[in-house]
């Protein structure tokens, strides 16, 4: 989704860099009646506890897609913006 990188492009001012690194952020949308999408907010630290089928569903797929990042090492590919996807993850690099 376009909107997440200007989300998070927007605030990279505040963010500390570090190398090698990466951060997780958890995007809550709303749609209502009229299908409009409402960011409702922002989280830097997103709950990925397995509470309902739901966040089961969606932690088990981040899981596995970020331990397929890392024993694929392929997290240098990302930093070269080489790679923006990887299953269900969708890479945001804030230095483009």
């Amino acid at each position: 989704m376009k909107i997440s990188g200007y989300i998070l492009k927007s605030a990279q001012d505040s963010f500390v860099p570090r190398p090698n690194s990466f951060e997780t952020f958890g995007l809550d949308f709303m749609i209502d009646e009229d299908l409009n999408v409402n960011l409702i907010e922002c989280n830097r630290s997103p709950d990925l506890s397995f509470s309902t089928a739901i966040t089961t569903n969606l932690s088990e797929r981040y899981f596995k897609d970020l331990a397929h990042l890392f024993v694929t090492q392929d997290l240098h590919k990302v930093n070269k913006g080489k790679i923006n996807k990887i299953g269900d993850l969708k890479l945001i690099n804030l230095k483009d």
